[in-house]
């Protein structure tokens, strides 16, 4: 058979020799092959590998070396690796994703996390309490006794909004979190909305898939908070097969369960007891509750919006 052979233009082959002649000159890529035990060849054979790498290392001139943004939480650089003189490109993490990634490394013990970024800096720990009122520093007390003790009983924190509900409970989620324990930490309105949705998908095992694995995951974690609970709109279908089966499951399992809300045990009781008809169900309301009495100690906490 003959042999086939590709004549390149000799422009071509002078640019490429000039850009390999002007890489073996540059004090970076003469480092990087020693580093590497290299040759000369691995950058006669990979000039725009090294090209690239170096157009990176230009392009990005800050404390990170050349940094890429893969997105907006994460922040990757750039580098070259050398085996048997094949050059080749390598995503790295930069010492400030690694640091972020070592500091959220406790999310990974989240089964279902609601928490923005802010949020899972929330802590207990080296709050000023000096500008705040009595009532909330009982509050804050009985939370951090709660979280030392790990009394079976949750704790069902109710107030107007914004006054720090979700800042003690997250707090609490977090540092269980950090010590290894199974959390999950569920925004009711959120969650209840992407249960609703996921049943009119055309793919059955897409909507099964999504409420069944958020069920195991409900039923799995050793401390869930339900947290905005009554705020959601109530239908026959949320409130009688999804939140009575947990509630039921982690009674009688005696799994810790916290809660916040607006409403107090009454009126979040009025709440579920009408669907969105307007149907009034009091038995059903009542057996909502009787779980949620049982899995929770009930708390106000006053104060005005934080929000603010």
């Amino acid at each position: 058979m003959k042999k086939i052979s590709f004549n390149m233009p000799d422009i071509d082959l002078t640019k490429e020799q000039l850009l390999i002649e002007q890489l073996l000159r540059n004090d970076l890529v003469k480092n990087v092959l020693i580093k590497y035990d290299a040759t000369r060849k691995a950058v006669e054979d990979n000039p725009y590998i090294f090209m690239e790498w170096l157009e990176s290392l230009e392009n990005n001139k800050d404390s990170y070396g050349s940094v890429t943004v893969i997105n907006s939480d994460e922040m990757y650089y750039k580098d070259i690796e050398i085996e048997d003189d094949i050059a080749r490109i390598v995503i790295k993490k930069t010492s400030w994703q690694k640091n972020e990634d070592q500091k959220y490394a406790f999310v990974k013990n989240y089964l279902i996390c609601d928490l923005s970024k802010e949020q899972l800096d929330y802590s207990l720990d080296n709050v000023d309490l000096s500008q705040e009122s009595e009532s909330y520093k009982k509050v804050f007390q009985i939370v951090q006794q709660w979280l030392q003790a790990l009394p079976d009983k949750g704790m069902f924190l109710w107030g107007g909004l914004g006054v720090g509900k979700t800042f003690l409970v997250a707090s609490v989620t977090n540092a269980l979190a950090k010590k290894g324990h199974k959390v999950a930490f569920v925004n009711v309105p959120s969650f209840f909305a992407q249960a609703r949705n996921s049943v009119g998908v055309k793919d059955e095992t897409k909507k099964e898939d999504f409420i069944q694995s958020s069920l195991r995951r409900l039923r799995r974690a050793d401390f869930l908070v339900l947290d905005d609970i009554g705020a959601e709109n109530v239908t026959n279908w949320v409130r009688d097969d999804i939140l009575l089966p947990v509630l039921n499951y982690r009674m009688e399992n005696k799994k810790s369960t916290s809660f916040t809300s607006n409403s107090n045990f009454a009126d979040l009781r009025e709440r579920l007891m009408y669907n969105q008809y307007g149907q009034k169900d009091e038995m059903k309301a009542d057996r909502i509750m009787e779980r949620i009495r049982t899995l929770s100690v009930e708390i106000k906490l006053d104060g005005i919006s934080r929000r603010r």
